[in-house]
């Protein structure tokens, strides 16, 4: 296997005993209606690094949205989420 995606935090420990050496890509909505806030988004990215993974940050604002603004907004907290 070349890449894992993950959803549950525990996953993790086990998945990087079993396969060292595979990337593992972690999915979660970073937002509070649909699950991580931004401070929890953070949170997430340290263990990941702790782990000794490499982390990345993808968003989506919405299929219907119109709004240029959504998307500076979206920039802005995972270039805040990076960043921290």
């Amino acid at each position: 296997m070349s890449q894992f995606t993950d959803t549950a935090r525990t996953v993790t420990a086990s998945l990087r005993a079993l396969f060292p050496a595979t990337p593992l890509l972690r999915n979660d909505h970073l937002s509070d209606k649909f699950g991580a806030s931004d401070y929890e988004a953070v949170r997430l990215m340290r263990a990941v690094h702790e782990a000794g993974l490499t982390a990345g940050v993808a968003f989506h604002v919405g299929s219907q949205c119109i709004d240029p603004e959504s998307y500076i907004r979206a920039l802005g907290i995972a270039e805040r989420v990076i960043e921290e």
